[in-house]
């Protein structure tokens, strides 16, 4: 009987790690993102700088 209880209880969390998960790896590329928007730009800037 508590074999079956310990399988659900593992079951659960594993659940609910994967979305956790699943959240956190939508998080870091969103992230991923916008730092790379970011240094883009100052890279833009920078060849900007060295060409005048």
């Amino acid at each position: 009987m508590s074999d079956i209880e310990n399988l659900t209880s593992t079951a659960k969390s594993s659940v609910f790690d994967y979305k956790q998960y699943e959240a956190n790896e939508l998080n870091y590329w969103y992230l991923r993102d916008e730092c790379l928007a970011e240094w883009r730009e100052n890279l833009i800037k920078l060849r900007a700088q060295f060409q005048d």
